[in-house]
């Protein structure tokens, strides 16, 4: 279960979305039938993440809820606050704003808690975003700035480059286009390397 939940998000990294959901689907399958909670967990949380990149909010937040609801009734904080945090963003992304902050708020200080600095990263790089829909590019960069800071430090190039995207939106929001320039064009080395 766990090679194919692997592999699935391996296709979702590298944007064959189909792929992942069908294999998060089996692993969600085989964890039902062996009634293996972590698993179920696990496997929602992933195709939270599918419907997601599909721009499909409401059923990654269907999914996230899930995730989150069944890691909680397993007692595992971190575990559900990986639901709780991809769930903060879709939320702000339905136009949830209040709730959705709330949220990401949560999860910064219990990722911080638990010394997470990808979940931290991942949860600034949503901060960002939920400020840049409010109109707010000075908070946001704030934000994106922290988690770029962290995604190099992690060595995550990928999700560097997503920082890097949202970093140029504040830049650009706030006016700044040489600023916004200069990350649009590192996402764009780190995508073609």
């Amino acid at each position: 279960m766990y090679a194919t939940n692997g592999l699935g998000v391996i296709d979702l990294e590298q944007e064959r979305v189909d792929a992942a959901v069908a294999r998060f689907t089996e692993c969600l399958r085989v964890s039902k039938v062996a009634g293996y909670l972590p698993g179920e967990a696990q496997a929602l949380r992933c195709l939270g993440q599918s419907h997601r990149a599909r721009g499909d909010h409401r059923a990654a937040a269907d999914a996230y809820r899930q995730a989150a609801v069944i890691s909680e009734r397993l007692g595992d904080q971190l575990t559900a606050t990986h639901a709780t945090c991809w769930l903060g963003d879709v939320l702000v992304r339905l136009g949830e704003h209040g709730e959705g902050r709330r949220l990401l708020a949560r999860s910064l200080w219990t990722y911080r808690e638990f010394g997470n600095v990808w979940g931290e990263a991942a949860t600034l790089y949503a901060l960002a975003e939920a400020q840049l829909a409010a109109g707010r590019p000075v908070l946001a960069r704030r934000r994106a700035e922290v988690a770029v800071r962290l995604w190099r430090r992690i060595g995550s190039s990928r999700w560097l480059a997503v920082g890097l995207d949202t970093l140029a939106g504040a830049h650009a929001m706030a006016g700044d286009e040489e600023a916004a320039s200069r990350a649009r064009e590192e996402a764009a080395a780190l995508r073609a390397a």
